[in-house]
């Protein structure tokens, strides 16, 4: 197209020359054929003669049609930028992509680096090993071949007497070895994590290890406190101020090979029992387990079914035990939350009959605190308080009260409350034992039952919770007292029984399911 456009162009300005020059005389106008090989927009331009010059010469110029393109604002393109930036030397608008596809297999080896090798030294197939095994090669295809009279080299030459090891044993032997050993070439790597520590399981657990001396674990049976237990030490000012008896983790050599454990079950011993070759269990583990084997649990001898009551064990363990029962009930009480046992009190409701009568029975038995007996008959409870006093001539409490409270009653639960706030200052135990319960031959209508059941059992529970639980001292015990006719299996509504189970049950709701029973 620019070639028949350049010679139209040529043309025409040759016939406008002509037509001025009709009035000249007459000259030879000379054309010249283009060439070929040229590039598309190069081309000459018609050589002009002359007016001043008296000779033939003719004058050309050689210039580039470079074609300017004009804006489209309906293409988009990147064309011309990276044109131009490739002609400037702009780098700034050369653009990189980057593509990946998922069916592709990920860069790597496949397996991972699990075969990986490492060659340091000759490789491996012109090592001193690979020259005599391809040597045995060469002489077997010999014997079955033939020799072909070909010189295979100096490594090629075999000996007339066979030898019966193979390469692998020539390598690495001692008396015919071919050459330096062979370095390993896999990469075989060996990670531990060290944070565990290396002590025996069996002796920290029960204190007794099969292996003894020989075994490659510490003997250790130290206890090691968390960092958030040595934090609080510091802040309460505790910290370090145990190792002050230095005696204080000692042990005695008759107690040193002695388990606290039994070896069996890995929890303390339930009338512990030794076998011939001293080794202690627990009675009930050791029969059970001499029903299935004779052999002892430990070191397989035969036991011949005879377990004898360990009782100088028995003595020492019970010892031990009282000794980490009064520190575990210390440990971690503050010095204001230690109180002596004589400070202690326990209240009990409804305890003028049933079980709360034995609940305040046992507790005058046991407790050394002050107990106290409620119910909301005063003459019953006082009543009651005279016959544990003469039942139990030799009390371990500090003193027995009797005191009339009525849960059902708000106002009786604020006194109640109230009292003790002054006398006392705190509530340790707490045993919600007080109901009541109509005879299935009652003659009390139903709706009036459930009212007066729900008052007691449930709203009066619940003020008592209510009213004395800001009393409870630090780690003091509450006990509710309830009835087996109250298991959740009983209940023959699956929809109330799902309501009751669920575990977003709220006291509202609760409150509601209780006054749409009654209703």
């Amino acid at each position: 197209l620019y070639i028949r456009r350049f010679v139209l162009l040529s043309f025409v300005v040759c016939l406008f020359k002509a037509m001025e020059d009709d009035q000249k005389p007459t000259q030879s106008v000379a054309f010249k054929k283009r060439s070929t090989s040229r590039q598309h927009g190069v081309s000459m331009r018609k050589r002009y003669g002359s007016d001043d010059s008296s000779s033939d010469e003719e004058e050309s110029c050689v210039f580039s049609m470079i074609k300017q393109r004009k804006m489209n604002p309906m293409v988009q393109s990147t064309l011309k930028n990276n044109a131009k930036a490739e002609k400037q030397g702009d780098l700034s608008a050369v653009k990189f992509s980057y593509a990946s596809s998922p069916l592709e297999e990920r860069a790597g080896p496949s397996d991972m680096g699990a075969t990986l090798t490492d060659q340091r030294e000759t490789e491996r197939d012109k090592d001193a090993r690979a020259q005599f095994e391809r040597a045995q090669k060469l002489q077997k295809d010999r014997k079955t071949k033939g020799d072909d009279k070909l010189y295979q080299g100096i490594n090629a030459y075999g000996g007339y007497i066979e030898k019966k090891d193979s390469a692998a044993g020539n390598a690495f032997s001692g008396v015919f070895c071919k050459g330096p050993l062979r370095a390993p070439e896999f990469v075989r790597r060996s990670v531990r994590w060290d944070y565990r520590p290396d002590i025996c399981k069996d002796y920290k657990e029960t204190g007794f290890c099969g292996f003894g001396d020989s075994c490659i674990f510490l003997h250790d049976r130290s206890d090691y406190k968390h960092g958030w237990e040595l934090e609080r030490d510091w802040e309460k000012g505790r910290y370090g101020k145990d190792d002050e008896d230095v005696h204080k983790y000692e042990i005695s050599d008759e107690e040193e090979e002695l388990p606290f454990k039994c070896l069996i079950c890995r929890n303390s011993f339930t009338d512990p029992v030794v076998t011939r070759c001293k080794h202690y269990f627990c009675e009930k583990c050791a029969l059970e387990h001499s029903r299935k084997t004779m052999k002892c649990f430990v070191c397989q001898k035969n036991t011949m079914g005879i377990f004898a009551p360990s009782k100088e064990h028995i003595s020492r363990l019970g010892n031990k035990h009282n000794k980490e029962q009064d520190v575990s009930d210390s440990e971690g009480l503050d010095a204001e939350d230690v109180f002596v046992m004589d400070n202690k009190v326990a209240l009990v409701t409804g305890a003028n009959k049933g079980i709360g009568y034995a609940i305040a029975k046992g507790l005058c038995k046991l407790f050394t605190g002050t107990v106290y007996l409620t119910a909301r008959n005063e003459e019953l409870g006082k009543d009651a308080v005279v016959r544990i006093i003469a039942e139990v001539p030799k009390r371990a409490c500090k003193e027995l009260r009797f005191y009339q409270l009525d849960i059902s009653d708000k106002d009786s639960v604020i006194r109640a409350k109230e009292y003790l706030m002054k006398e006392h200052g705190r509530i340790d135990i707490l045993i919600n034992n007080a109901g009541i319960a109509f005879k299935c031959n009652s003659t009390v209508p139903f709706g009036e039952q459930a009212f007066e059941t729900m008052k007691v059992n449930y709203w009066g529970t619940k003020q008592v919770c209510e009213q004395f639980f800001p009393l409870l001292s630090p780690h003091a015990r509450v006990v509710i007292v309830a009835s087996q006719l109250g298991l959740l299996k009983k209940i023959s509504n699956e929809d109330l029984k799902k309501r009751l189970e669920s575990a977003d049950l709220k006291m509202e709701n609760l409150n509601s399911i209780v006054n749409h029973f009654v209703e």
